[in-house]
């Protein structure tokens, strides 16, 4: 039997033919974008896009051989030093500053010439007793100073101080051809003389040295004559006071203490440190002017010289001695020529410096073993430089 198409067999298969055609061309269209990731827009949202090219993408990749020696690496460019106010130290033309721990080392047996880096505060307490049997005095003395560094090297000093004494005297003077005696114990408090200075303390080479010109300002005084046995007591106890306090010292520094004296003074120190020890050489030429009711006696020249030497024990303990001698070349304030020795211990915390010294006498009336005395004094004393 033969079949012949009809229409809806001939319609039925053009729609399958049509149906096959479009799953060809979307499986064709799969496969192209399998092969290229990039949409109609030319982007993808899942896919990055390629990196910009570097300049130096155009230089070669280096290819070493094997055994060859790799080329070194290139150093960065040394940047110049800053300029102005960011350089460090002093400028131009300026000195260094004294380092405070040198000063407060090339202090040896007194705080007195301690030195920081802008300023120092220094006092000391001091005893002694002893005398003639008519003329036997206890006595305590207090000084205080400071040393200011005005502009580099250039530094002002001051320094006063007062004596606190217990006078017992007797004896016999003549008023009006009359005999009358005293014997009384007087206590007063004696000042000292003021002392004004400025000068040149600084460094030369690892030494310290100094140099300056002060006024003793004249505050110092006895008491007056007198007509009865209380003020003739006064007056033997005054004396015997003022010479106590200045022979305890061995008439060192006598300017601060001498009574009714305006002083000219020019003292000098040179300290060097030689590895643990410093060496210190110090002295001073005075000039003193009587004054009030010393004004008919001769002007006092008085030279004072002294050498020694410090040394560090251990941590901040140091000890040594001085050598002193003192002269007068004219007056009466210093009896002639007076040698003395001054042994010292010292404590170094960094600004702090304290120290334990006495003096000893040895010669003359004021003398351990002279007739007159006191030939000793002992101190301690204590410095903050800053």
């Amino acid at each position: 039997m033969r079949i012949r198409p009809t229409a809806a067999s001939i319609a039925f298969a053009c729609l399958f033919s049509l149906t096959l055609l479009r799953v060809s061309v979307a499986r064709a269209q799969d496969a192209t974008s399998l092969d290229d990731p990039s949409d109609e827009t030319g982007s993808s949202p899942d896919v990055a896009a390629p990196p910009v090219p570097d300049a130096s993408d155009d230089l070669p990749e280096p290819v070493y051989a094997p055994g060859a020696p790799t080329p070194p690496a290139e150093e960065p460019l040394a940047l110049p030093p800053p300029l102005g106010d960011e350089l460090e130290g002093p400028a131009v033309g300026e000195a260094a500053p004294l380092e405070r721990s040198r000063a407060i080392d090339l202090a040896t047996s007194s705080p007195r010439t301690l030195l920081g880096r802008q300023a120092a505060v220094w006092g000391e307490l001091g005893v002694t007793g002893g005398g003639p049997t008519e003329a036997q005095v206890t006595l305590v003395t207090a000084e205080v100073g400071l040393r200011y560094r005005l502009e580099g090297d250039f530094v002002m000093h001051a320094s006063w101080g007062l004596a606190l004494a217990d006078a017992d005297v007797r004896g016999e003077e003549s008023i009006g051809g009359a005999p009358t005696e005293y014997d009384a114990s007087v206590f007063a408090a004696q000042p000292g003389n003021p002392v004004l200075g400025s000068g040149f303390d600084g460094a030369l080479g690892d030494a310290r040295f100094s140099i300056s010109g002060a006024l003793a300002i004249p505050a110092a005084a006895r008491a007056e004559l007198g007509r009865d046995a209380d003020t003739l007591a006064g007056r033997a106890a005054s004396e015997a006071s003022h010479r106590a306090v200045m022979s305890m010292r061995g008439y060192w520094g006598a300017w601060r203490w001498a009574p009714e004296r305006l002083g000219l003074v020019v003292p000098v120190r040179l300290a060097i440190p030689v590895d643990r020890v410093t060496l210190e050489a110090d002295g001073g030429l005075a000039v003193l002017v009587p004054i009030l009711g010393d004004s008919l006696a001769e002007t006092d020249v008085i030279l004072q010289l002294a050498a020694g030497a410090d040394v560090r024990i251990a941590g901040p303990l140091s000890a040594g001695a001085r050598l002193r001698l003192v002269g007068g070349a004219s007056g009466s304030t210093v009896p002639g020529a007076v040698a003395s020795l001054e042994p010292f211990a010292a404590l170094r915390f960094d600004e702090v410096h304290v120290t334990l010294r006495g003096n000893v006498n040895f010669n003359g009336d004021d003398g351990v073993a002279g007739p007159r005395g006191p030939g000793w004094g002992l101190w301690l004393a204590s410095g903050l430089g800053f």
